[in-house]
């Protein structure tokens, strides 16, 4: 049964099962539920495995004791609250499960973390559902819900042992969709990928620029009355022209394929606003250095090391940092 590798897992950690009763008529009842589990995980389980508490408080006093650190910890908890009831067959339990260690990875029920998103469009993936109704709660809810038929056809002529049943399982049907594995596999690292696409023109730009520093043309320009004005939206319009020619092109060939779900205008404006970005991050570089080979090169190391600060960005930072974090363009992207 699944309830045995669910309680020899909490043995090998050395953690224990609790079982409890909200009425002293009732721990003859939660004896019998032991014995039933430790019966149903034989030989893997040891008795000790499962313990008996006197009631629901002492086991929540148990768990916020100073000193439940150095006790046994609490890998789950079941609490009768009525077996039978004067009907003979109303029967209410609560099972209690350690938030705390079902994170840890050795743990047999280990599904995804609720505090993230993992799969928007449901549970895809068969393993998460097999996970999700096989192992630790769910294998405990069906192991005593067994026991329960047992304790019901007790005494009845058509009376037999009854054991926790294999249920098929089957996620929750979704609506139909397209699942886009270019977005699974390049999404994550689509910003490296175009900081790198993007290194080239970046080092001709801030070539040019400080080549005509050194060279001394942007001087003499200026002397023969060149506005300083005209001298940047020259360059402006060279390069906004050349970007926004490349930008079209890479938008017709991917608007088939890769990003056929997408609107065109919208990954044109993106595109070319980086690019856009990228031209201002090396106009910016150029003011700083007077000799071009040296400037090409730290303006090439400076603009990939400004990606890398993607990495810092998780899901609890602050929308004020992710702002800040935009400044740079491979970031942003």
């Amino acid at each position: 049964y699944n309830t045995a590798r669910y309680l020899s897992w909490c043995e090998n950690k050395g953690y224990r099962l609790f079982l409890t009763a909200n009425s002293d008529g009732l721990f003859d009842k939660v004896q019998d539920l032991k014995n039933t589990l430790i019966e149903q995980s034989y030989p893997n389980v040891q008795a000790e495995t499962i313990q008996i508490m006197s009631s629901e408080s002492a086991l929540e006093d148990y768990a916020t004791d100073r000193n439940y650190a150095n006790n046994p910890h609490i890998c789950g908890a079941v609490v009768l609250k009525e077996i039978g009831g004067s009907s003979g067959v109303s029967f209410e339990y609560s099972i209690r499960m350690n938030a705390s260690i079902s994170r840890e990875e050795s743990y047999p029920q280990q599904v995804p973390d609720t505090r993230f998103i993992t799969d928007e469009l449901g549970l895809t993936e068969w393993s998460n559902a097999v996970t999700y109704a096989q192992h630790g709660f769910s294998a405990l809810q069906n192991s005593i819900d067994a026991w329960i038929i047992n304790q019901t056809l007790a005494g009845s002529p058509n009376a037999q042992d009854f054991y926790p049943v294999a249920w098929p399982v089957q996620p929750f049907p979704v609506p139909r969709y397209n699942d886009d594995l270019f977005v699974a596999i390049v999404g994550g690292i689509l910003g490296l990928f175009l900081t790198l696409c993007y290194i080239w023109p970046l080092q001709r730009i801030v070539k040019s620029l400080v080549e005509e520093k050194e060279t001394r043309i942007k001087e003499l320009m200026f002397q023969m009355s060149l506005s300083p004005l005209a001298w940047f939206l020259s360059w402006f319009t060279l390069y906004a022209i050349f970007f926004a020619i490349s930008v079209l092109i890479i938008v017709l060939i991917t608007a088939s394929n890769i990003y056929q779900n997408s609107d065109g205008g919208i990954i044109f404006v993106l595109y070319f606003l980086f690019s856009l970005a990228v031209f201002a991050f090396g106009f910016m570089a150029s003011s700083i250095f007077s000799k071009a080979n040296t400037a090409a090169t730290m303006t090439t190391v400076l603009f990939l090391g400004s990606f890398f600060g993607y990495y810092g960005i998780s899901s609890d930072t602050s929308e004020g940092a992710r702002a800040l974090a935009c400044i740079s363009a491979p970031v942003c992207i």
